[in-house]
């Protein structure tokens, strides 16, 4: 019963640890996106900036446009800013679930070890026995 009852601690904890492995990945991802849209507003900006330059009436219109930017950015920097920081308590739990996980099956390894010792120390007492009853009778028979 002990080992039916760690083999499905060990699934729901090997469910857990996926679990968690998937958030992570949703949490790089969503990382991944943020950092693809910095680089992609910075990539705007030059372009505008450019535009500006070359162009009078684009240039009239482009401290509205940097302002916007600015704001823009700062949203993005804040909100990978957080993601990073759900990322780093998402990784801690990944290893806390992994050591867990591992506590549990190196649990069940030992139990299993100690159960095949005491099987194998069952048979040997029962192989001696049967060993030892012609022994038994050769002594009583010849006793009598």
């Amino acid at each position: 019963m002990a080992r039916r009852g760690l083999d499905s601690v060990i699934r729901l904890q090997k469910w857990r640890l996926d679990e968690k492995r998937r958030q992570l990945g949703d949490l790089l991802s969503l990382s991944e996106q943020l950092q693809t849209e910095l680089a992609n507003l910075e990539a705007e900006l030059q372009a505008e900036q450019a535009l500006a330059a070359r162009n009078f009436e684009a240039g009239r219109t482009y401290a509205t446009y940097a302002l916007g930017y600015i704001d823009r950015r700062e949203r993005l920097r804040q909100s990978l800013s957080n993601v990073e920081k759900q990322i780093e308590t998402a990784q801690e739990e990944v290893r806390g679930a992994f050591r867990e996980l591992k506590t549990i099956e190196i649990t069940k390894d030992n139990r299993d070890k100690v159960e095949t010792l005491q099987v194998n120390r069952r048979q040997q007492n029962e192989l001696d026995e049967l060993g030892l009853n012609p022994q038994r009778r050769a002594l009583i028979a010849g006793r009598l």
